[in-house]
């Protein structure tokens, strides 16, 4: 069984990579892929590493913001839908994207109802099932805040987390996403984030993915 992490930053899974240094059996089944922040790095990152090396299970994994004021910081979700937020045009009456647009279609294939769905079963770990969005401008504007949870009704919102969705669905590859919230998305005093607890919960998730993972092979 050959395991492959991916990350946006080698910060995101520092702490996982050094807790697997010791356990030489373990980490031998582990591949390591740093993509870059933003879906558009991921989407390359992942698709040439895809071209040299398929593996058997793929762990998403990073931090992100939440949008619910009631989720303590630092704990870690596994997404199971996702949608691109931002792939659209905004006007002056408001936001509409580019299934309303009629640009695509709602259903074609790697989408559900306009959105990516993982369609693998969850995950039996301590991370609890969630939805996200993806953007590649992180989102600060109030309004912009309002308009994505009406529409998308998302937990949490990441910039790299429905590329790994829209790569894994095509290639059909099983694959799950971990996200390890950090602070509330608008919130940009970040003496109120909590990254290093949402990484150190992540490491975590993480470690307790993989060995589930191997547990069934």
């Amino acid at each position: 069984m050959k395991i492959l992490l991916l990350a946006a930053t080698e910060l995101e899974i520092d702490m996982f990579k050094a807790k697997m240094a010791v356990k030489a059996t373990e980490n031998s089944r582990m591949q390591y892929l740093i993509s870059g922040v933003g879906s558009v790095q991921t989407t390359y990152a992942l698709t040439r590493q895809l071209r040299e090396n398929i593996p058997d299970f793929i762990i998403g994994a990073g931090i992100g913001g939440c949008f619910s004021r009631e989720i303590p910081l630092g704990s870690v979700f596994q997404i199971r839908s996702e949608v691109f937020a931002d792939l659209g045009v905004q006007e002056s009456r408001g936001w509409t994207d580019v299934f309303d647009l009629g640009l695509s279609d709602k259903n074609d294939p790697p989408f559900t109802d306009g959105r990516l769905q993982n369609p693998n079963p969850p995950m039996n770990i301590s991370a609890v099932n969630a939805s996200g969005c993806t953007v590649n401008q992180v989102t600060t504007d109030p309004g912009r805040i309002e308009t994505i949870q009406k529409l998308y009704s998302p937990l949490v919102e990441s910039m790299e987390g429905a590329a790994l969705h829209y790569v894994c669905i095509n290639e059909r590859i099983p694959f799950i996403q971990l996200r390890a919230v950090s602070n509330l998305v608008g919130e940009r005093d970040k003496q109120r984030w909590k990254i290093q607890k949402a990484i150190e919960n992540l490491g975590i998730a993480i470690d307790e993915t993989v060995q589930t993972i191997l547990s069934l092979t």
